[in-house]
């Protein structure tokens, strides 16, 4: 099951680097963009498959060929400036890298379109040198270009790519955007309605599913990217950060990409109100049984055995991740009631107090026999409003409002010259709850205590019907 954790930093920075992380794709079909201004530098990775798809040529002539693409990063660049490009590919650490280079296309459409059946390259390398040189000679304004960069060494280092000064001609940079991070879309349903603001009557559970339509930032070294959720006890802002919401972000997470009944368990249903969970957990919400839940996508997650154990939305700082949408869950308070009826055997006739709890102010609404008395309207914890002008058999009804839920109670009225105990209860000391799965276990000795409030004074046998009848296995010792 997943669970709220606390986000986590390093503690310690080994160094300073002054090169900006972009996004990067190990696909082709959604290859990113590439600018020979300010060149690209992103985390390699690691433990992600041997292969490319086998329909591309990774071959381009002289016997050269990219036999294996490990780690594969896809971009694409559009000529600007006309003439010869020549591109520095570097690792820091020093890896053993390898790339191709496919083109000219007329434009990304076309680009896109040959992906998994990329023809020869038009350069290509396939060694063991840490650094190397894509070349492209000749190029036109507006020609499209495809570069691979794999990661041979399948270890954690950062690749960059810039244009070497001897290169006369040039990229165009406005098709590059720095960070392409994308939460995503969701969907949510529930009983207590649909969209991002929902409302879990009693017993009513949440679904929040992704639409798998995110775009997760590059990974930081030796770690994977992945979606969450950043919880909120009140509103987020516009654009949330987590870090600089402080009054509202509670410093916890939801570590996956489902909120759901199967993932979140008590979590995600409201079972008596605001989950004893989330206030297990630090979670507060906003006093009126709402959190925020905020799609979020890091860049340092808790898959792939999480190497580095910590997790962050930004751990390498590049100020690179998306939000979502968020969506706000309220948790209604479920009220409880305790009856405490007061009858008058001899005429049949009486009332009932109704001693109501719940950490919420309730609207009132009485639709059985009888009047509640002073219809008071609002109810709060602790509070007793009383049902008068009850007569024997009558069915008494009242609902209970809050927070856009309704609970409704109902119960017969009894008081006939006939009835024994008007008001009465039996406890048990220890209760059943203080035992696993409520089963007292062998050799237990068990106190019941019978508490009568209101009885027919006129019946003589009172007791009548109310001793406790014991099954098999259960001794009287007194």
């Amino acid at each position: 099951m997943k669970h709220f954790t606390k986000i986590t930093y390093l503690l310690s920075i080994l160094f300073f680097i002054s090169f900006s992380l972009k996004a990067q794709s190990d696909d082709c079909a959604t290859m990113q963009a590439f600018c020979t201004d300010g060149g690209v530098t992103f985390a390699a990775g690691v433990n992600n498959g041997d292969f490319q798809p086998s329909g591309n040529s990774y071959a381009c002539g002289g016997g050269n060929e990219v036999l294996t693409q490990p780690n594969a990063a896809w971009y694409y660049l559009e000529i600007a400036t006309a003439g010869d490009l020549n591109i520095d590919l570097t690792s820091a650490p020093a890896e053993d890298i390898d790339f191709a280079l496919w083109g000219p296309y007329n434009n990304l459409t076309s680009a896109q379109a040959d992906c998994g059946s990329l023809p020869n390259a038009i350069d290509c390398s396939y060694n063991t040198a840490t650094s190397e040189e894509a070349n492209i000679s000749g190029a036109a304004v507006g020609e499209v270009y495809i570069l691979m960069i794999t990661n041979f060494s399948n270890n954690p280092t950062n690749i960059s790519a810039n244009l070497n000064s001897s290169s006369t001609g040039a990229t165009d940079c406005t098709i590059v955007t720095d960070c392409l991070a994308n939460a995503g879309t969701y969907n949510v349903s529930s009983p207590g309605g649909t969209g991002n603001t929902i409302v879990l009557c009693d017993g009513e559970s949440i679904d929040i599913s992704s639409n798998n339509d995110f775009v997760l930032p590059t990974p930081f070294p030796g770690e994977e990217s992945e979606i969450m959720y950043a919880i909120y006890n009140c509103a987020p802002p516009a654009n949330p950060v987590p870090d600089n919401d402080v009054a509202c972000f509670s410093g916890l997470f939801w570590t996956g990409i489902d909120f759901d009944p199967a993932s979140a368990g008590s979590f995600a249903t409201n079972n008596g109100g605001f989950p004893q969970a989330y206030i297990d957990a630090g979670i507060t919400g906003d006093g009126n049984g709402t959190v925020w839940m905020v799609p979020i996508t890091m860049d340092d997650g808790t898959g792939g055995g999480n190497p580095n154990g910590v997790f962050n939305y930004d751990q390498n700082g590049d100020n690179c991740f998306g939000t979502g949408t968020p969506i706000s869950i309220t948790y209604p308070e479920i009220p409880t009631i305790q009856v405490i009826p007061d009858c008058d055997p001899t005429t049949g006739t009486g009332s009932v107090d109704i001693l109501v709890n719940g950490n919420a102010s309730f609207t009132l609404n009485e639709n059985g026999a009888g009047n509640v008395q002073g219809n008071p309207g609002l109810i709060t914890d602790g509070e007793i409003f009383t049902i008068n002008n009850l007569s024997d058999l009558d069915n008494w009804s009242f609902e209970l409002s809050v927070g856009g839920c309704t609970t409704t109670f109902t119960e017969q009225f009894l008081c006939s010259d006939g009835i024994c105990l008007v008001d009465a209860g039996i406890t048990a000391n220890p209760p059943a709850s203080d035992f696993p799965g409520g089963l007292y276990p062998p050799n237990t000795t068990v106190q019941f205590c019978v508490d009568i409030g209101q009885y027919n004074q006129s019946n003589v046998n009172f007791l009548h019907g109310i001793v406790p009848s014991f099954g098999n296995g259960w001794t009287n010792i007194q």
